[in-house]
């Protein structure tokens, strides 16, 4: 459980660093990695608004290939909620 508390906290890190440099995909890959460290840890809460805002980057961004994968993860945490 520390190695995904410890690698959740690298991704928040890489997600100021993407946002400082403007790189999107990067940005909303990053949320995302973030959503699935938290879906295995069970935290469908924070998984759900990762997976979020991975989306909202990725739609703001135009990366349709990117926003179908975070999609899909959605679907994913979302079934696991339920």
């Amino acid at each position: 459980m520390g190695q995904i508390d410890q690698a959740i906290e690298r991704h928040k890190e890489a997600i100021e660093l993407a946002k400082t440099r403007n790189l999107k995909e990067l940005e909303g890959e990053q949320h995302c990695l973030i959503a699935m460290a938290y879906l295995e840890l069970q935290d469908l809460s924070n998984a759900k608004t990762s997976c979020e805002q991975a989306i909202t980057v990725f739609n703001n961004a135009n990366l349709e290939s990117d926003l179908k994968k975070a999609q899909e993860l959605f679907m994913t945490i979302n079934s696991a909620m339920t």
